[in-house]
C-alpha cells in the first residue's frame, strides 16, 4: 500500500509537465516570453515642405541700340576732290592674297563730287599719278564714271558699281564692279571707315608668282587658301578674283578738279588732259 501514494505523486508531476501553458501569445515574431515590448511606432512622416521658389525676376531690359552717332555733313561738298590711298587699305579678300598684292598697290584713287542733294551724290573718279604730292590726275588712264551715289544716310555714302584700271606692279589691271563706301567728317574735308570691293582680273599679275608665263598662276595660288576665281565680265574667262579692302579713307585735295577721260592711253595724254575727240585704247 506504500506504492500508491508514490504513484499518485508522479502522476501529478507528469500532468504539470504536459499542461504547461505557453507564454508566447503575441503575434508571430512577438516573443512576449522574452519581455520584448518594443512598440516602435516610428511614423517618420517627413513633411519637409521646402518650397524654394526662387523668384529672381531679373528683367534686364538693356535696350542698347548702338546707333551711329556720326554728325551729318553740314558743309557743301560740291566741287571737292579726295585722294584715296589704296596702300593704306587692308585687303581682307581673297584670303592669303592680300599680303601678296599689298606691296604692289601703290596708286591712289581720286574721288570728285560734282553735285549733292539731301539723298544723292554725283561723283566721278580717276587714278592719281604715282607718287604725286599733292595728288594729280593720271590722264593716260580712263576716268571713272560712277552712277549716282546713295547719300540718304548722311554722312555715310555708297557709290558704284563701276569699272576702273589701276597699276599693280607695273601692270595695268582691270577692276570691275567697283563699290566704294565711307563716312564723311562733319566739315567735309575727309572721309574714313570705308570699304572697296570689286572683281580683279588676275592674269596681268601671274608673273608675280610664276615667271613661266602660265595663265592662271594667281588663281592656282589663291586656291591654296580656299579662294576660287570667277569669270571675268570682260571676256567670260575664269581668271577674276573677288577683292575686298577695308580701312578706306580719303583726304580733300585743294584746287584739284577731275577731268573726264574717255579711255586708256589717249593721244597726247602724257602732256595733259586729252582732247575730247582723242583716240584712246579703249
Amino acid at each position: 500500500m506504500r506504492l500508491a501514494p508514490l504513484a499518485f505523486l508522479l502522476l501529478i508531476v507528469g500532468c504539470e509537465e504536459t499542461t504547461k501553458i505557453p507564454t508566447d501569445t503575441g503575434p508571430i515574431g512577438t516573443d512576449t516570453a522574452e519581455g520584448d515590448s518594443d512598440a516602435d511606432t516610428d511614423t517618420d512622416a517627413d513633411t519637409d515642405t521646402d518650397t524654394d521658389t526662387d523668384t529672381d525676376t531679373d528683367t534686364d531690359t538693356d535696350t542698347d541700340t548702338d546707333v551711329d552717332t556720326a554728325e551729318p555733313v553740314t558743309e557743301d561738298l560740291s566741287g571737292r576732290t579726295y585722294v584715296v590711298s589704296l596702300a593704306d587699305a587692308t585687303i581682307v579678300e581673297p584670303a592669303g592674297i592680300g599680303s601678296l598684292l599689298s606691296p604692289y598697290i601703290t596708286q591712289n584713287i581720286l574721288l570728285g563730287i560734282e553735285s549733292v542733294t539731301d539723298t544723292e551724290l554725283e561723283m566721278v573718279g580717276a587714278i592719281a599719278v604715282a607718287d604725286s604730292s599733292p595728288a594729280t590726275q593720271e590722264y593716260c588712264l580712263a576716268s571713272i564714271d560712277f552712277p549716282t551715289a546713295d547719300f540718304a544716310g548722311n554722312p555715310d555714302f555708297q557709290v558704284g558699281p563701276s569699272d576702273l584700271s589701276i597699276d599693280i606692279g607695273g601692270n595695268v589691271v582691270d577692276l570691275t564692279s567697283l563699290m566704294l563706301t565711307g563716312t564723311f567728317a562733319a566739315d567735309g574735308t575727309s572721309f574714313d571707315g570705308g570699304t572697296l570691293s570689286g572683281a580683279i582680273d588676275t592674269r596681268p599679275l601671274d608673273p608675280l608668282v610664276d615667271s613661266s608665263g602660265d595663265v592662271g598662276a594667281i588663281c592656282n595660288y589663291a586656291a591654296i587658301f580656299g579662294s576660287t576665281c570667277v569669270t571675268c565680265p570682260s571676256d567670260g574667262e575664269p581668271y577674276c578674283l573677288e577683292l575686298v579692302a577695308e580701312d578706306i579713307s580719303g583726304t580733300q585735295v585743294d584746287g584739284l578738279t577731275i577731268v573726264p577721260v574717255a579711255g586708256n592711253n589717249c593721244e597726247a595724254c602724257a602732256d595733259g588732259p586729252p582732247a575730247a575727240d582723242a583716240v584712246c585704247d579703249g
